[in-house]
């Protein structure tokens, strides 16, 4: 705790006093997150393998329901994009880069959140016979076990992954 305090105390000095480095960290930490969950997925896909999983749909609700409920949700998936529009305004920023940088940010959003679903339905635990099954049993589970990315990270990569997950 005493740890993440810091680490926010630190990062709201760094956006209270220069907009370039809070520019220039933002960019660093967003390209980070995206090759960090990239390699993951592709460590995951060579050694555990990634597959579509079944059963694609929950059980008990109409398909057509369930996508409309992840559609409802979808516009909060881009929070923080407005930054993009944000920085426009200061001196120096290229306009005619604004919307390329949207449309990449929202690309690269897109995949980021497709490919931590993916990896947290690679695989299931012992005892358990689908992914609906895992995730309607998290409670039974201990420390990354109850988190599914965490535990087909371990699962495929080991505690190396969990590592690099973590950073």
């Amino acid at each position: 705790v005493i740890a993440t305090i810091c680490i926010e105390l630190i990062f709201g000095l760094i956006v209270l006093c220069s907009g370039r480095i809070t520019y220039m960290l933002r960019v660093i930490l967003g390209v980070m997150l995206f090759a960090g969950v990239m390699v993951l997925f592709i460590g995951i896909a060579v050694n555990g393998g990634i597959s579509i999983p079944a059963p694609v749909f929950s059980e008990g609700e109409t398909r057509f329901s369930q996508i409309v409920s992840i559609a409802v949700l979808a516009p909060w998936m881009f929070v923080g994009f407005e930054t993009i529009y944000h920085d426009a305004g200061k001196e120096g920023f290229q306009i005619k880069r604004t919307n390329g940088g949207a449309i990449a940010s929202i690309i690269a959003g897109m995949l980021v959140y497709a490919f931590l679903a993916l990896i947290a339905v690679s695989g299931v635990p012992e005892g358990c016979s689908s992914w609906a099954d895992y995730i309607g049993n998290l409670d039974s589970f201990d420390g990354l076990d109850a988190v599914p990315v965490f535990f087909n990270i371990r699962r495929s990569l080991g505690e190396g992954g969990v590592a690099l997950a973590v950073v």
